[in-house]
């Protein structure tokens, strides 16, 4: 159920690319290169059976160069529907007074680990960092961060969720519910939901959440994981909070779930 694994190997892949980008330096040969995805997998549970899944997903089109400029307001990007309706959501330096549940933490860069945005955690919980990775575990919530640069919120946000839907994240034979991808005008905050219902009854509700950093090239991207088989009140008050600060009422999709109503939006 847990991604943990999956960022040490960023960690590692971000090292290789950095030894690569050194070696490229004594090379006549001028390759293309790209910044390391941060990558999120399934790793303590069993690898996911082979099969169709209930619930076919969008294909991975998307790439980093997709332009940006080609429709206002979009309409679909790789393979989502785009909803230009986003406002409110807020990422970074919330004010955390008088409270004992949350906690700020810095975000810094991959290569340089160059602290760009002060963002929230939950204070209680696991905490593991790295350079352009941090990874809160509170049991019931999760909150992966990862740094990404030189790309919209919008764009963060579709490569995240293609990344988990196409990596083997999701299990073959669960039945998902996929969100529209909610963004404002600009492009510069965005976020989606998926929610994935496993064969044995377990629930997971995946958020996926960007926002460009004002003034820099840096984007904080966001996934939130709430395990819905793991809950109880205490989880309830935590995720109010966030919702608060981030602006998005996070605790609705778990409602519009349990009621039966969750419209993919």
């Amino acid at each position: 159920m847990k991604k943990i694994t999956a960022l040490l190997g960023i960690i590692v892949l971000t090292l290789l690319m950095s030894a690569c980008g050194i070696m490229g330096a004594f090379s006549t040969r001028q390759e293309p290169s790209e910044s390391p995805p941060p990558g999120q997998t399934e790793t303590s549970t069993p690898s996911a059976p082979q099969g169709e899944s209930a619930a076919p997903y969008a294909p991975s089109s998307y790439t980093n160069s997709t332009p940006m400029e080609t429709a206002d307001p979009v309409t679909e990007l790789g393979g989502f529907d785009v909803i230009t309706d986003l406002s409110g959501l807020n990422l970074i330096d919330h004010d955390l007074t008088g409270s004992d549940m949350l906690e700020h933490t810095e975000l810094t860069t991959f290569l340089r680990g160059v602290e760009f945005a002060t963002v929230t955690i939950i204070s209680y919980a696991e905490t593991a960092e790295w350079n352009g990775v941090i990874f809160n575990d509170a049991w019931a919530i999760e909150l992966y961060y990862f740094a990404r640069r030189h790309e919209s919120a919008l764009e963060a946000v579709v490569w995240s969720a293609n990344y988990d839907l196409d990596s083997g994240y999701f299990f073959s034979d669960s039945y998902l519910e996929i969100g529209s991808v909610r963004t404002s005008a600009d492009h510069q905050t965005a976020y989606m939901v998926i929610v994935e219902e496993m064969r044995n009854g377990n629930v997971r509700i995946c958020f996926y959440l960007a926002q460009n950093v004002p003034d820099t090239n840096e984007v904080v991207l966001l996934d939130i994981v709430l395990f819905l088989n793991l809950w109880d009140r205490h989880d309830d008050v935590v995720l109010a909070e966030l919702s608060q600060h981030i602006g998005i009422n996070l605790s609705t999709y778990m409602i519009d779930f349990f009621a039966g109503s969750f419209a993919g939006v």
